[in-house]
């Protein structure tokens, strides 16, 4: 076949654009449904912006990963999305506690001891058999923690600097009546050693989160320990509550006798959910489900017993949202039981709340800044947090990690508009057509050739 013939041509120049990679899509702030200026507060260079109902309303993606940040000129800069970060509790001051020793009586013999407490006062009398007197030396002690409001976590012993080495063990109990007592620790150690200038001081004892009007030291043995003199109780640390949203839905029955199903609107990180009751002075017990991805089934997430009762004087008692784990979901399916009659009449809403996650971003260019969302075809452009935050590597602790500075979003502004949020018509796929277009002149050059061989041949 002659080189000059068209068909080789045409065969080549397929092949050649056949093989030619796709061109790649360039980034452009329309892309994006919405956009939302971010308005600084604190010194940067990172900061770190709450995700309000409104974004997630917007967002096509459960994870979040159809959002970025861009500055003034339209430069994505470096971002993350994290679940926020517990704000940390302060540590609890010690409360000094009262305390009264009792001299001479031996564990063996804490039935002979008689504890009165005098009402609407502080006074307490404590009282020993004399056929029990021992030494002039405590063997136990009381202390008044009715001063102290919150769960005590450690007791701090305190006794005279003087005091000779030791090394003791103390059985502590608690009471709310000075009658019945129930263990706490029974074998906590308290040391004071000094050798050769060097001094080992123990005496802070830990226990199991405890609220009680009185506790009780005991020596374990009959040797005792050094005369106590202070006792300091510290309260358990209280982890301030973090900030959460909230959202009311009607529900719409089923064709199944007392089954719900509610829209939220969006996928949200729910954590909490509960039941507004149609009727007041009900009692039902619900169970939460969520649908299971691909199917028609759904899966409980959680169950409890939820009412909402009058009381007379203080208004409705609704029962305490029930936890669940974080659940981007967006349709949620109820059902409850019938025993008791269960919901009465009328339609129940359906109250979740969650913690949002947050947009963290080092303020790289000029601003403003805006954050960009909903965008059904999008890459995500996301770095871990720990990227933007500990750049150095958790290796590098000189510096520690960036504290960032607090942003907040401003009213959302039209981009793309909501075409973005729908999944774009499938473009045909021209490299598959080119490469078939290739396949089938092939098999005809092949054809044509065999064809004018087996002519010659004749």
């Amino acid at each position: 076949m002659s080189p000059r013939n068209p068909w080789w041509a045409l065969l080549v120049g397929v092949m050649i654009v056949g093989t030619l990679p796709a061109r790649a899509a360039t980034f452009t702030q329309t892309d994006y449904a919405y956009s939302a200026t971010l308005e600084l507060t604190g010194a940067g260079p990172a900061y770190a912006a709450s995700l309000p109902l409104e974004v997630y309303r917007s967002v096509t993606r459960a994870d979040l990963t159809d959002i970025c940040v861009v500055n003034a000129s339209g430069e994505v800069v470096p971002f993350a999305v994290r679940r926020p970060v517990a704000p940390r509790s302060r540590n609890p001051e010690p409360v000094r506690l009262r305390l009264f020793p009792i001299l001479g009586v031996s564990r063996a013999s804490g039935a002979a001891l008689r504890l009165r407490l005098r009402e609407g006062e502080t006074a307490i009398n404590i009282e020993r058999s004399d056929a029990v007197a021992g030494p002039d030396h405590p063997s136990s002690y009381l202390i008044d923690a009715r001063a102290l409001q919150q769960p005590i976590a450690e007791l701090r012993i305190g006794w005279d600097s003087a005091a000779p080495d030791f090394s003791a063990r103390l059985q502590i109990d608690a009471s709310d009546d000075l009658e019945h007592w129930r263990p706490i620790s029974s074998d906590a150690q308290i040391v004071s050693l000094h050798y050769a200038g060097q001094t080992f001081v123990r005496n802070e004892i830990p226990i199991t989160s405890t609220r009680a009007s009185f506790l009780r030291l005991t020596w374990n043995s009959v040797q005792g320990g050094p005369v106590i003199n202070t006792v300091d109780a510290i309260p358990r640390a209280i982890e301030p509550p973090q900030k959460r949203l909230s959202l009311q839905v009607a529900g719409s029955a089923t064709a199944r006798p007392g089954e719900f199903d509610f829209d939220l609107g969006a996928r949200l990180p729910v954590g909490q959910v509960t039941l507004l009751l149609p009727e007041p002075n009900s009692v039902v017990r619900a169970e939460f489900l969520i649908p299971v991805s691909g199917t028609r089934k759904w899966r409980s997430v959680a169950e409890g017993q939820i009412y909402d009762l009058a009381l007379p004087g203080s208004g409705d008692l609704p029962s305490k949202p029930i936890s669940v784990p974080p659940t981007p979901e967006r349709h949620w399916r109820v059902r409850i039981s019938d025993a008791g009659g269960g919901i009465g009449h009328g339609v129940p809403r359906l109250e979740v709340s969650w913690i949002p996650s947050e947009v963290v971003f080092l303020a790289r260019g000029k601003g403003p800044f805006k954050l960009l969302y909903g965008n059904t075809d999008a890459q995500s452009l996301a770095l871990t947090p720990g990227a933007i935050l500990n750049p150095m590597g958790s290796q590098d602790v000189s510096h520690g990690s960036l504290q960032p500075g607090r942003a907040t979003l401003e009213a959302a502004q039209l981009l793309g508009g909501p075409i973005r949020l729908r999944p774009a018509a499938p473009s045909p796929d021209w490299k598959r057509w080119i490469l078939l277009t290739i396949l089938l002149v092939g098999v005809g050059v092949l054809a044509f050739m065999a064809w004018r061989l087996f002519k010659a041949l004749r």
